[in-house]
């Protein structure tokens, strides 16, 4: 054992060093050597390497956002039935061939509010219902639309049926109601609109089935170059009375006209006709349904989705009450970051052996374990103590493996001490023999200091603990603890010290009063920002020593290979 005096721990704890205080190892990616302890300087800006970290740290929320937007997309369109969409071209203002005072005003002072109001003419209710007398749409089933749709729309259409059942049944027993039904159904599917800057309008009809639409389209026109001879024919009765040649030809014509809504016109001219308006162009059945592919749709779904996930991912950065980066831990607490350890997913977390192959986990004890060899060396440190703020953040392997670091790599003599007499752990990692007495039965007066310690290799020793019944809290406070520690220091170059978290019990603040040091363990993403810079202001107004803080259990959420490049 050495017999170097330890430090003063008064002195120590009363002297800190401001630089230390404000220094930090830079962010490293895994296996490359952190950088020397530099002074903090202003915050830069945000890079785009901060940006893309928050997004790789987000990631299953943008993921979650991008899945629910393009669920929602595609059970919207599978809840919208196809509706097919086709048109009729009709002409106002035609060659004439009979002669009426009609014609001659729309001859002689014709005006846009002409095709707009012949355009309104052609959905009115005289028109609309011949239609759906013509086709009997009246005679529909309730749920005409139910095969024409998705498997989840026909579920959703046979649920509505056995809602609403007696309603439907009401409808289907009074012809009246169906009829009127119909009537509103048709108007809503018809849309009738002038083509600027011209004397045509064109009439709209849309029907689930697309050999349905094109007749409706063509039905309606059909029945509004009717409703518009008749009314040519109303007039002259009028002037003329009912044995006019005039009145006779126009009889003929709308005869020929409701004879075309059965029997397929045999020449254009007879689809022309001699009214003020002429159907120019009968509608056709349309081969795809209206609006975009599923494919298109879908895509535009995942870029929406994508940059909605992605200011959420900001949204929910900015909402997390937790430490996340080192940035954070500089920002809130204004603390030294002495290293980073990854989470280890698979295999032992302490490492007893030198390991074989060297990996990011590995590496980043060693690189811990030299900086905090260069720090107690320059400050003069004997005893520092690990602790963290909530349990389950892994201050026992961090301790173990340090100790492991210190004692085989860096040839220096290290005890380590288990200070937990509530759930000790240490002693279970280092495999240490249950029916050994430790550090409560020393301060107990049950057992010597030197028949406590349990040897481990050449270089480590280890103080172990067994579960106190009493009062933890009284033992770790009396004279006794602090005297074993300035014993311990005397003899050791390095005593590390495992205790509880701060967050449940206040040994770990008694024993930062005792010690020259503390190193503060930090989970990412598990112990709240507010919690822990309360915890840290209880140690500065002791004049404890915070030497610094170590990330554990931390996540690289950026590709290695990606994080060098940017």
């Amino acid at each position: 054992m050495s017999d170097k005096p330890a430090p003063d721990n008064a002195k120590m704890n009363g002297n800190r060093g401001i630089a230390l205080r404000n220094t930090t190892l830079m962010e490293y990616s895994p296996g490359e050597i952190p950088y020397e302890e530099y002074h903090a300087l202003p915050p830069e800006p945000a890079s785009f390497r901060d940006y893309l970290k928050i997004l790789f740290r987000q990631k299953y929320v943008v993921l979650a956002t991008l899945i629910v937007t393009l669920l929602a997309v595609y059970v919207a369109y599978e809840l919208h039935t196809p509706l097919y969409e086709t048109q009729v071209r009709l002409l106002i203002r035609a060659e004439k061939v009979v002669e009426s005072p009609f014609y001659r005003d729309l001859d002689n002072s014709f005006k846009s509010e002409v095709v707009l109001t012949q355009a309104e003419i052609a959905k009115s209710n005289p028109v609309l219902t011949r239609v759906v007398k013509a086709l009997k749409l009246d005679e529909r089933p309730l749920n005409y639309e139910r095969p024409f749709a998705s498997p989840i729309k026909q579920y959703v259409i046979d649920l509505k049926s056995r809602l609403f059942k007696k309603k439907m049944q009401e409808l289907e027993s009074n012809p009246g109601l169906r009829f009127g039904l119909a009537a509103v159904q048709l108007s809503q599917h018809v849309k009738v609109k002038p083509v600027p800057n011209t004397t045509l309008f064109s009439i709209t009809a849309r029907d689930f089935d697309p050999e349905a639409a094109a007749k409706i389209a063509n039905t309606i026109s059909h029945y509004y170059v009717i409703f518009d001879l008749e009314q040519q024919m109303a007039e002259l009765e009028t002037k003329y009375g009912e044995k006019n040649v005039t009145i006779r030809q126009l009889r003929e014509e709308i005869q020929k006209f409701e004879d075309h809504l059965t029997v397929a016109p045999s020449s254009y001219s007879d689809v022309m006709g001699p009214g003020s308006t002429k159907i120019l162009e009968e509608a056709s059945a349309p081969m795809e349904p209206v609006g975009y592919p599923i494919s298109i749709i879908l895509f535009l779904a995942g870029v929406c989705g994508l940059c909605l996930g992605v200011i959420m991912a900001f949204l929910f950065e900015r909402a997390d009450p937790t430490f996340r980066t080192t940035d954070d831990v500089q920002k809130v607490l204004n603390l030294a970051v002495l290293g980073s350890v990854p989470v280890k997913k698979f295999g032992a977390k302490l490492l007893k052996k030198s390991p074989i192959f060297s990996t990011r986990y590995t590496r980043s004890f060693q690189d811990l374990a030299d900086h905090l060899s260069m720090l107690m060396n320059r400050e003069g440190l004997r005893s520092v103590l690990v602790t963290a703020h909530s349990p389950g953040e892994g201050t026992s392997v961090v301790t173990a493996n340090l100790s492991n670091y210190l004692s085989k790599n860096l040839g220096h003599k290290i005890l380590v001490v288990d200070a937990n007499l509530r759930h000790p752990v240490l002693q279970k990692l280092f495999k240490v023999p249950e029916e050994r007495g430790g550090l409560s039965d020393v301060l107990q007066g049950k057992l010597s200091l030197e028949n406590a310690i349990y040897p481990l290799n050449d270089h480590l020793d280890i103080l172990p603990t067994k579960i106190h019944e009493g009062s933890p809290l009284a033992l770790l406070n009396s004279p006794g603890m602090g005297e074993i520690i300035q014993k311990l220091g005397n003899s050791y170059e390095m005593v590390l010290i495992d205790s509880p978290s701060m967050k449940d019990f206040k040994d770990s603040e008694v024993l930062s009063t005792q010690v020259n040091g503390v190193v503060l363990v930090i989970e990412p993403g598990r112990a709240r920002r507010q919690s822990v810079r309360t915890s840290v202001e209880q140690l500065e107004q002791k004049k404890v020593n915070i030497l610094g803080v170590i990330f554990n259990k931390r996540i690289f959420h950026v590709p290695q290979l990606l994080y060098r490049q940017v």
